[in-house]
């Protein structure tokens, strides 16, 4: 057993260890043009508590208390790198013409329309005095007939489309207008890329889901992401026409200090 694991330690390691050499990489490649996009995923709701559903869901689940919470956490961050980042660049363009495009506050934020999503963005956009820009492809994956159902009613009440989103083929689409994992990377990926081009060079939040960091993540890097999509945590990559980069993943800092990370459906790809 120990031995299992001691093993299984080493390949997680080793596939940080290419992980990390191979954002190096796709960084090198890009130019001052390409954009810093903080990918955030939106605070708890209680349908994360109980382990429903969400997807595009016509109820439009708002955040809960500790939602709220979390949403604040972010924000607080968020305004206090911007504060830093304004005062680095002014104290480095002096001697270097690139310094704002290396240390640049955050200009704009974007969010999916679904309100968890909108009600985080606000706090963050009200905090940071922008605008939030809504963008409808930064949606959570359509999951059908399963919207609205635990995992065990799913399992239950719908085999055939619990199967399909459980399955790991990309094609698979959900019964009921559901989406298949294909369907939501295409989408996904062409929402951020489409943010990205509209700011080259610049900094920018984008609010979404569990279900589209998923698969950015796995876009950029390869691989599924190993560990938890936690609420509100803060997800860094950059991009630069179809060529990703992921800077940073998982960062939960705000939430420990705050103690407001939470445990509920948090990271996993039917979540939302």
């Amino acid at each position: 057993m120990k031995e299992s694991c001691l093993q299984g330690n080493l390949r997680a390691q080793r596939r940080n260890l290419q992980d990390q050499q191979r954002a190096a990489k796709q960084c090198k490649a890009m130019t001052v043009a390409s954009t810093e996009i903080l990918l955030l995923r939106h605070g708890e709701t209680d349908w994360n508590l109980r382990f429903r559903l969400q997807g595009q869901h016509s109820e439009d689940p708002p955040l809960n208390a500790t939602g709220t919470e979390q949403s604040r956490a972010l924000a607080d961050r968020l305004v206090s790198e911007n504060s830093l980042m304004a005062s680095l660049a002014k104290q480095l363009v002096r001697t270097d013409p690139l310094a704002p495009d290396l240390a640049c506050p955050i200009t704009a934020v974007y969010s999916s329309d679904l309100r968890r999503a909108v009600q985080t963005a606000t706090a963050a956009a009200e905090a940071l005095g922008l605008n939030v820009v809504l963008e409808p492809m930064l949606r959570e994956r359509h999951l059908g007939v399963l919207e609205g159902l635990t995992g065990k009613e799913a399992a239950a009440q719908q085999p055939a489309a619990w199967s399909a989103l459980r399955c790991g083929r990309p094609d698979a689409r959900i019964p009921g207008g559901g989406e298949s994992e294909a369907d939501l990377t295409a989408r996904a990926v062409a929402g951020v890329e489409a943010v990205a081009a509209r700011h080259p060079g610049q900094k920018v939040a984008v609010f979404t889901h569990g279900g589209v960091l998923a698969t950015c993540y796995k876009h950029a890097v390869g691989h599924d992401y190993p560990g938890k999509l936690v609420n509100c945590a803060i997800n860094r990559v950059r991009v630069e026409g179809q060529k990703w980069a992921v800077l940073d993943w998982g960062d939960v800092k705000h939430l420990q200090i705050t103690g407001f990370q939470s445990e509920a459906f948090g990271g996993t790809r039917t979540s939302g």
